[in-house]
């Protein structure tokens, strides 16, 4: 964007009038800055003349205030993300393909290095005795509720929220939805209703745009016991952007009809007592039916997970999870079925912390370990072993729809092969004072099989250090 620069700093002027003083009648002025220094050492093409190294500086400046208007809360925030340094020879031929994420970033901006745009534009009014949100707002499905105890907390939003639907909050333009949702909640039980069309955005800076030709609409159910809750959740997702989809089906290069699926699941969440402290356990699980343009869907996931948090200290500040996940492939790809989990506008970041796979024909073992040092550090470390749930499917990549030209989830032939990598990953995250934080993350890609028949070179890795501050 031609003036970026000069919005950004305007931006940040205002930002300062308001750092400290932070109400002003009855608006109250906010916002945050998050700058992040990524490094990214993908998988050694064929091509050695192509960037699988590089580093790159992404941030997002967001500014906003809340009051109301009547008697009705309102919230308007802009969005200003910036990005430096990005790769300028980092695709490939396929199946090799785009080389990290910065390649994703440059394919899909060329020489635009930033952008200014609504973030979040709405108010909340009263209906039918729930609180209704209209305009253009954040969502994480599975979010309705926050449960009162931390490690529940913990595993809500580290495990189930934005599994379907998130705000890809992780990348540098995030997603946004245009639309309304309704939300009751009463004595122990919430529910929730949404439709809307999400935003431009998540790799692609230009995020002021509605995506109108897809929209989503869901209707969840949360009940809260003492030690737990129960979620039903059903979510109906409409694609009519014309575009070829990322399909294992050799005619799907030819098929630009409709994508319309019904996703139907739920999950329980609760604690209990072990021998060696608190313990928390998940079960979440989706079916998914419908038309995958002119072929009929019918997919299915699912995940089981199980944690203990030994009693070393008052708040749960360890804990070890073991869990697996699966996400089923198509096992014929000449047939008119469709048999791929399709994750419809997650947030994938949250589930592939090093964002080289995702939550399609997958199955991934995985053993997490969280602690803290102290209140101000706290640690956590992965193992993830990763294979595909069907070999004759593709390894899929990145996600849902972020504009009207690109169809969001990418593919990689398997070579007939289920082995895809492992991976193992460490974070650190700080914090500095009451307004900063600062995160380290690095992980560490092993490719096998599948990652061997189209790379040379099947490690790679992706690190990053990123300061947050809020004022």
């Amino acid at each position: 964007m031609k003036h970026s620069w000069a919005i950004i700093a305007l931006l940040g002027s205002c930002a300062s009038v308001h750092a400290q003083t932070t109400e002003s009648g009855e608006w109250k002025y906010t916002g945050s800055l998050r700058v992040r220094l990524e490094s990214w050492d993908w998988f050694k093409p064929a091509d050695a003349t192509k960037q699988n190294q590089y580093n790159y500086v992404g941030s997002i400046l967001r500014y906003g205030a809340d009051g109301k208007v009547g008697n009705s809360p309102v919230k308007l925030e802009l969005a200003a993300p910036l990005l430096l340094g990005l790769p300028t020879n980092a695709s490939a031929p396929l199946p090799a393909g785009s080389l990290g994420v910065g390649a994703v970033y440059r394919a899909q901006n060329g020489s635009q290095n930033g952008s200014v745009f609504l973030k979040q534009g709405f108010f909340v009014g009263k209906a039918a005795e729930g609180a209704l949100k209209v305009g253009r707002f954040e969502f994480d499905e599975g979010k309705e509720t926050i449960p009162t105890d931390p490690a529940m907390a913990f595993t809500k939003s580290s495990q189930v929220a934005a599994r379907l639907i998130g705000t890809v909050g992780w990348s540098h333009v995030g997603r946004s939805f245009d639309g309304f949702t309704w939300s009751r909640t009463e004595k122990s039980a919430n529910t929730t209703l949404l439709a809307a069309m999400p935003t431009q955005g998540v790799y692609d800076l230009d995020g002021q745009n509605t995506l109108t030709k897809v929209k989503v609409a869901s209707l969840s159910h949360t009940k809260l016991y003492k030690n737990g809750e129960d979620r039903l959740f059903l979510i109906g997702y409409e694609d009519t952007r014309g575009l070829v989809k990322t399909d294992d089906n050799p005619t799907a290069a030819k098929d630009t009809n409709p994508i319309r699926l019904a996703t139907l699941g739920g999950n329980l969440l609760g604690t209990f007592p072990t021998p060696f402290g608190p313990g928390d356990g998940l079960l979440w699980a989706a079916v998914q039916s419908g038309q995958w343009g002119s072929q009929r869907a019918n997919a299915n996931s699912w995940t089981a997970q199980v944690a203990v948090h030994p009693g070393f200290g008052k708040k749960n500040d360890l804990a070890v999870r073991g869990g697996y996940y699966y996400a089923s492939g198509d096992s014929n790809p000449n047939d008119n079925q469709h048999g791929t989990f399709y994750p419809i506008l997650n947030t994938p970041r949250l589930f592939a912390r090093t964002p080289f796979f995702a939550e399609a024909n997958l199955k991934d073992a995985f053993v997490s370990v969280t602690g803290k040092v102290g209140s101000k550090l706290a640690l956590r470390g992965d193992y993830h072993l990763l294979q595909l749930a069907n070999a004759n499917d593709l390894w899929y990549q990145s996600g849902s729809p972020f504009n009207n030209t690109a169809f969001g989830l990418t593919g990689r032939p398997s070579s007939g092969s289920h082995n895809l990598a492992d991976l193992i990953d460490l974070s650190a995250d700080m914090t500095l004072s009451k307004s900063t934080t600062a995160s380290f993350y690095f992980g560490q890609m092993l490719g096998k099989e599948i990652v061997k028949s189209i790379y040379p070179d099947s490690k790679g890795s992706f690190g990053y250090m990123e300061v947050n501050y809020k004022f």
